[in-house]
């Protein structure tokens, strides 16, 4: 600027880049906050809010491994549960994904994660195109210690204390190879209040 060597426009168009850069910071850290918080209160909230949360936390993940999302979920769907917890479930079966991904060189890698409203249960399915789970094995993935990777890549507990978390809830989770990938279905009790 003291040398006018810079236009205007060129340095507003920049401040808006950064300004948005540390506005992502600041939600970040919010959400690593809020996500650490030994918290084990439940709270009835809208579905989607959670997967938005997840999402803006595993942002630079994604982005790091090309991995696009695209997400249907039904903006009136309500929940009663412990945000954190639900948030571990999303992060530990995208983690798996990416993980999958990665394996099978998987060239144009989504995350789908979509919504079924029901009276007394809703469903929210998390789909990818990583190739799916081999028959042989897809029955023991939630057995605990159970993995099919390398030694100092995964203990077998995530996919385990996914269907806990889920069971605390009366809920329940399943997986099925469907297309070109695994989809799985988590059921959650519709909320009798809120």
């Amino acid at each position: 600027i003291e040398l006018n060597e810079a236009k205007l426009p060129e340095i507003e168009k920049d401040m808006n880049k950064m300004m948005y850069q540390i506005d992502h910071l600041v939600s970040t850290i919010d959400e690593f906050r809020s996500f650490f918080r030994p918290d084990t209160k439940t709270e009835v909230l809208p579905l989607k809010t959670v997967i938005d949360s997840t999402l803006l936390l595993m942002k630079d993940e994604l982005k790091k491994y090309n991995i696009s999302t695209q997400i249907d979920c039904d903006e009136s769907i309500k929940i009663e549960v412990n945000q954190n917890e639900i948030k571990h479930v999303l992060i530990n079966i995208i983690q798996n994904a990416r993980d999958a991904f990665i394996e099978n060189e998987t060239k144009n890698r989504l995350v789908t994660i979509s919504s079924i409203k029901g009276k007394e249960e809703h469903i929210l399915k998390v789909a990818d195109n990583a190739g799916g789970i081999p028959e042989h094995i897809i029955d023991k993935i939630f057995i605990p210690h159970f993995t099919t990777k390398a030694e100092n890549k995964g203990t077998g507990i995530g996919l385990y204390l996914t269907k806990q978390i889920i069971e605390k809830y009366n809920g329940f989770v399943d997986v099925q190879n469907q297309n070109d990938g695994a989809c799985f279905y988590i059921s959650f009790k519709a909320p009798l209040k809120g």
